[in-house]
């Protein structure tokens, strides 16, 4: 993660972009993750309204889905996890939602600094604290924007809105 984020920091970063099926690579997130929901009892679903390819830096799309659907697993503990995507004419969007731990308000303009974790006391066994950073600067990259929606003990939403180029 460290790398990755060192990598994305450099000035020369270029997207590569094709004709990406979106569809299909939010189908392929969620086969890679089920097992990893299943053995936390977690329903893995996804809801795509997309109905042809997208000129987009696939490269990032998947680490950008890759971190959030891991992020909802790590902070659940029973519930949905749910991937929505659509698109109009400029933009991508993507919702990942959780109905996890959720962030408390104040911690939320923290989230995406590096090394922070939200729940500290489990922070050994969760990983590096870097994977919202790194998709943070994904987005950016993307000339994108990324929200959240968080309520304590109810769950998380993290939208994603990507320019098609």
């Amino acid at each position: 993660d460290i790398l990755e984020l060192s990598r994305l920091e450099q000035p020369r970063i270029a997207l590569s972009p094709k004709l990406v099926d979106v569809n299909l690579l939010i189908k392929d997130t969620v086969e890679l993750f089920e097992p990893l929901a299943k053995d936390k009892h977690l329903s893995l679903i996804y809801q795509t309204k997309i109905s042809h390819e997208l000129m987009l830096d696939d490269t990032t799309i998947k680490t950008i889905l890759n971190n959030l659907v891991s992020n909802a697993i790590k902070y659940s503990n029973s519930g949905v996890v749910s991937i929505k995507a659509y698109n109009d004419d400029q933009n991508l969007t993507i919702k990942v939602q959780d109905e996890g731990i959720g962030i408390s308000k104040s911690d939320i303009p923290l989230i995406f600094d590096r090394f922070f974790q939200v729940d500290r006391s489990r922070s050994k066994k969760l990983g590096t604290g870097l994977g919202l950073s790194i998709v943070k600067r994904m987005v950016e990259l993307n000339n994108g924007t990324i929200e959240v929606e968080s309520d304590p003990g109810i769950g998380s939403v993290f939208s994603i809105t990507l320019p098609i180029l």
